[in-house]
């Protein structure tokens, strides 16, 4: 059934296009510069502004994933998941982006807005408040990415690649509120606070590889941003809004780089599929707990009884979070991040059995993960249902493991 509404919209948008005009569908819809969400954005387009199409045969990127457009004077490329109606968010970050602040006032609405809230919750997790411009600010060169990807994809036929490994079409996020992506950037500051791995080159290479697969998901609207911390113990970490850390410890475990897709492809499942901040210890889930509201009594009136409101609905989200933490809920999250992981990777070209060998290597690691599914007592665990997996899902032989670049990048 969903599936056939899917085919129906799809008819709806290429009647829609075809005709030339279209219309923003949701909120933080924006304009970019280029048919990518790395590029620069133009200009910010509020819900019900009316687009006219003037081009939608984007080769760059191999899919139907970015419209070329006119909009209030302004040129440029827009995601076709803003013109696609969807129920609005109905969560506790919704409600915060609806508070009446100055943050999206400015003409850089979209980043003051996210870098407002991100403010607010660095103080609340004791981040590092150096991180926010080094995420804000960051941003891939275009022209070097798209030689990366021409090189990746040499005598191979990615378009073909994706029509045979289907991806499920209904995530759980196509874009993120001021909020939300405030709080993941916050999130972001306490994880970055225990040192970024500071070398350009290979930070560069970890985005190229992560936006390969971002791509690869069709969820075009979200970007994201990939760092390296600089710590021996391999682990990752997930962010709402799309930041997502890889330690040094994670990256020297590797023999491939479809070993280090697979371990990005599973970070990015979870912000697509909101899993949440599992990978925090149970401390900084107290610090939500006991601080976050804190801060927000001091920065919001109170008197506001929609404020009051959101104040106790973020509470209980906290706490809903802390629960499921330690309640140990976690094990589904995991497998489901690992499988559709493996899709993912696969339908960017990589070889998803490389997720199989690097978690079999890590069990025999010496080296001891602060995250419980790095653990060596959870990963025969995570082997078993990935080797069952790999077992019963059929993929193309012709996928790569890049070895040879991965060699000449490592750390």
């Amino acid at each position: 059934m969903k599936r056939s509404i899917y085919f129906l919209i799809m008819i709806f948008m290429v009647l829609l296009i075809a005709a030339g005009n279209l219309i923003v569908q949701r909120d933080r819809a924006v304009l970019r510069s280029g048919p990518g969400s790395w590029y620069d954005i133009v200009i910010d387009l509020p819900l019900g502004t009316q687009l006219t199409v003037l081009d939608n045969d984007i080769d760059e990127n191999d899919s139907d994933q970015w419209i070329k457009v006119s909009a209030c004077g302004k040129t440029g490329y827009i995601s076709n998941s803003i013109i696609k109606k969807s129920a609005p968010k109905n969560n506790v970050f919704q409600s915060m982006a609806k508070q009446k602040t100055d943050l999206t006032a400015s003409k850089h609405g979209v980043s003051a807005g996210v870098k407002g809230f991100g403010e607010r919750f660095t103080k609340t997790f004791k981040g590092d408040p150096s991180f926010l411009e080094i995420a804000m600010k960051y941003k891939i060169n275009p022209k070097e990415y798209k030689q990366f990807k021409k090189d990746t994809y040499k005598g191979f036929n990615l378009k073909s690649n994706k029509k045979q490994i289907k991806f499920p079409i209904y995530p759980k996020n196509e874009y993120f509120t001021f909020s939300e992506e405030g709080f993941g950037l916050g999130v972001a500051s306490a994880i970055a606070s225990q040192g970024l791995y500071k070398n350009e080159s290979m930070h560069h290479y970890v985005n190229y590889i992560g936006t390969i697969l971002a791509e690869a998901s069709d969820m075009s609207d979200i970007e994201f941003k990939f760092f390296i911390l600089n710590l021996d113990a391999p682990n990752a970490y997930a962010c709402p809004g799309g930041y997502i850390f890889v330690t040094k410890g994670m990256i020297k475990q590797c023999e491939n780089e479809s070993e280090l897709a697979c371990v990005l492809s599973h970070e990015i499942i979870h912000v697509l599929y909101s899993h949440g901040m599992k990978e925090l210890e149970k401390r900084k889930n107290n610090i939500v707990a006991d601080q976050a509201f804190d801060e927000m009594d001091e920065e919001l009136p109170t008197a506001d009884k929609e404020v009051e409101l959101t104040e106790k609905e973020m509470n209980d989200e906290a706490f809903s979070m802390y629960e499921t933490v330690i309640q140990g809920r976690l094990d589904a999250y995991e497998q489901e991040a690992d499988e559709l992981g493996m899709v993912l990777a696969a339908r960017a070209g990589y070889s998803p059995t490389s997720l199989s060998s690097l978690l079999s290597r890590l069990s025999k690691s010496s080296l001891q993960s602060n995250n419980q599914h790095y653990r060596k007592e959870i990963i025969q665990k995570r082997l078993n249902w990935v080797n069952s997996f790999l077992s019963k899902k059929k993929f193309p032989d012709n996928l790569f493991d890049k070895r040879d670049r991965f060699l000449k990048n490592r750390i």
